[in-house]
């Protein structure tokens, strides 16, 4: 049986950074910085391997569906509930 789970993500990135990191702000947002600077997409491209690696899936899960010349994104992630991508993402910025 095929795993239809999905989930999707809203973050803003913050492109140019000192490292790639994720953080969840006061308000219970996400931010992703990332060192590629936002050009010919770059950025975008360091945003699905930063999120493929905190999150323990396959780069090929994520697909980016909206933002992509914006800071502000809306990612889809296949395979992974709701309720599983919140628990990931808690872990990964708990680090």
């Amino acid at each position: 049986m095929l795993d239809t789970a999905t989930a999707i993500i809203n973050l803003r990135v913050h492109p140019g950074a000192s490292k790639n990191h994720l953080k969840r702000t006061a308000d219970g947002s996400y931010r992703a910085y990332v060192t590629a600077p936002p050009q010919k997409g770059q950025a975008n491209r360091a945003l699905m391997k930063l999120l493929a690696k905190q999150l323990g899936i396959s780069p090929s899960r994520i697909e980016l569906i909206s933002g992509h010349v914006s800071r502000q994104k809306r990612i889809r992630i296949t395979g992974v509930s709701t309720r599983e991508l919140k628990q990931r993402l808690e872990g990964a910025t708990k680090k």
